[in-house]
């Protein structure tokens, strides 16, 4: 699912002209960044400083990423300064280009640290309290797609996954309506997503954001639900991605 450096980032650098801000000549010595669990990303040198070229996964749909959604709540995001800037997207959803920041990337040290659970729970409460004209996810609706791929295809899940599914699956449709307010959510904080800057924490790959369940993201912060579905369900989603990657999507590198 990797795409080799002269087709996929080639045509990325290609675009530079367009690229806002546009650097004053083509971005040269590509490295392939580490991490990175849905998508490919390369920094590269520009004259406006260091980017990020990230090329997609071709298996967005499959995945349940919606490019749209993405962009407003990377837009919105990145203007409260909680993740990079963006400086060019591709109109065949292909590529985007962001600023590079300069910073640590977490490790699971950070996120067992309480101190530093108490930081990533201060942004978590910014980027949720953003006001965004998105429709709330519909989980059941979620899990039903990547379900239904395996079926269609007839691919086997485990019974232990799919009967907790069909165990959970109700309550988890009831729960989702049972009158909480959907905030923005991020679905994938995991420490890999989480850049110590100088300017504070960034968050990258947004691609599975949505209006959600705050909980979800409260799980990542060390915080236990009240409810039960929201662990479940954060089990739920992340299995039948796995197994959707795995079996539909090449067996590259993604995470939900």
């Amino acid at each position: 699912m990797s795409p080799l450096p002269d087709s996929g980032l080639e045509r990325a650098l290609d675009s530079w002209p367009l690229w806002s801000p546009a650097p004053a000549a083509r971005p040269g010595n590509p490295r392939r960044l580490d991490g990175g669990l849905t998508n490919v990303s390369w920094r590269v040198a520009t004259c406006r400083g260091d980017a990020v070229v990230r090329i997609h996964c071709a298996d967005d749909g499959r995945l349940g990423i919606d490019r749209r959604r993405e962009a407003l709540i990377v837009d919105a995001v990145a203007e409260a300064g909680l993740a990079p800037a963006v400086w060019f997207r591709d109109p065949g959803n292909r590529f985007t280009v962001s600023r590079y920041i300069h910073g640590r990337v977490w490790s699971d040290a950070d996120i067992r640290d309480p101190g530093q659970r108490q930081r990533l729970g201060a942004v978590v409460d910014r980027y949720r309290a953003l006001p965004l004209a998105l429709p709330a996810r519909d989980y059941v609706a979620y899990l039903d797609h990547y379900a239904r791929q395996l079926l269609d295809r007839g691919i086997a899940v485990a019974p232990a996954l799919a009967e907790r599914f069909q165990r959970w699956r109700e309550r988890i449709g009831r729960w989702q309506y049972a009158g909480w307010q959907p905030r923005l959510t991020h679905h994938d904080l995991t420490p890999g997503n989480v850049i110590d800057s100088e300017q504070g924490l960034m968050l990258i790959d947004w691609e599975y954001a949505a209006p959600g369940c705050a909980g979800l993201d409260d799980l990542a912060v060390g915080v236990v639900p009240a409810d039960p579905v929201v662990e479940v369900l954060a089990g739920l989603m992340n299995d039948y991605w796995a197994l959707v990657r795995a079996q539909l999507c090449g067996g590259g590198e993604g995470r939900v």
